[in-house]
């Protein structure tokens, strides 16, 4: 095809099916299972989707809603214009993915939005590799937990040249999730729009902007607050650019407090400020961390006075 109609390959309502070893390019969608169940995907090189002339179009593998318990292996997506390897429905295995975008590469104005999207319960994702290459057009969204999403794994993954967002947790749906094991190259992770209850541990950033990000939109039931109790420990931050901890300020609509969330055991290494609060917060923890190389205490990138800084400090130096 030309990529701008077409889906390569259908499997709605299947079950116990093996797709293994096949490529598929060149379609708006490459392989869509919707209500799939119990199905084994491996091996699958999927490649050019969606129009490139339109800002969100395309997608290379998904699992639509209502599919459950099924196995994605050893696939690679690459260049589709709105979502790379999309999981949605629950107890779903994601293993050794890898999801690539450099779409500006070849002239068009597109570019990927969600590399790894997850949209559902119980599910799995380890061992997968997701890259930005390039200063195209979408900042990306590297693993992203959105929506309804509880009790999810991400683990042993890497998430390379994201504008912000290697990871995010987004929604107030999104909780009693893990990240854990993860590796984010020149981006971070965010929490946002009431992501709650979730723990992020054993991960490091390198070279990120911004190594935790905290925001709230009127995106899933108007501005609330961007996150609460969640958990970031024995993470390393290091070689930060610009703020360990963003409390970032989302514009006028958007405006509600952070609060409630803890660091334990966490090194943040350098960066302008240890956090740019852009917006009020209070009642988090930093317990039992190391803060390095880092410019100054706060600061605010949107305001040029910073909210005020409610962190309750236990043995961080």
């Amino acid at each position: 095809g030309d990529r701008t109609s077409g889906t390569g390959i259908t499997m709605h309502s299947r079950k116990y099916i093996e797709l293994s070893n096949i490529q598929i390019q060149n379609y708006v969608v490459g392989l869509y299972a919707w209500k799939g169940i119990n199905l084994k995907v491996k091996n699958i090189i999927a490649m050019y989707f969606g129009d490139v002339n339109l800002s969100y179009n395309g997608k290379g593998i998904v699992f639509g809603s209502q599919a459950d318990g099924n196995r994605v292996e050893d696939c690679v997506v690459y260049n589709a214009c709105a979502e790379g390897l999309s999981i949605n429905g629950d107890n779903h295995i994601v293993k050794n993915c890898r999801v690539y975008s450099d779409d500006n590469s070849t002239g068009h104005s597109s570019a990927m939005d969600y590399y790894i999207h997850v949209g559902g319960n119980n599910n799995l994702i380890e061992n997968c590799y997701v890259e930005r290459i390039g200063n195209i057009a979408h900042g990306g969204h590297g693993i992203d937990l959105k929506g309804n999403c509880e009790n999810n794994i991400i683990r042993n993954c890497t998430a390379k040249g994201m504008g912000f967002n290697g990871y995010e947790l987004r929604h107030r749906g999104t909780k009693n999730n893990i990240i854990e094991n993860c590796y984010a190259i020149k981006c971070g992770f965010t929490i946002r729009d009431g992501a709650s209850n979730n723990i992020i541990r054993n991960c490091k950033t390198v070279e990120a902007k911004h190594a935790v990000l905290f925001l709230d939109t009127t995106e899933d039931g108007n501005a609330q607050y961007p996150g609460r109790n969640n958990r970031i420990e024995n993470c390393i931050f290091e070689n930060t650019v610009l703020n360990s901890i963003n409390f970032w300020h989302y514009g006028s609509a958007a405006v509600s407090v952070a609060d409630s969330n803890t660091f334990v055991n966490c090194v943040f290494d350098g960066g302008t400020y240890l956090v740019n609060s852009d917006r009020e917060n209070y009642t988090h923890k930093m317990t039992n961390c190391i803060v390095t190389n880092v410019q100054n205490y706060a600061g605010s990138s949107y305001f040029g006075n910073p909210f005020p800084i409610n962190f309750d400090y236990e043995y961080t130096y």
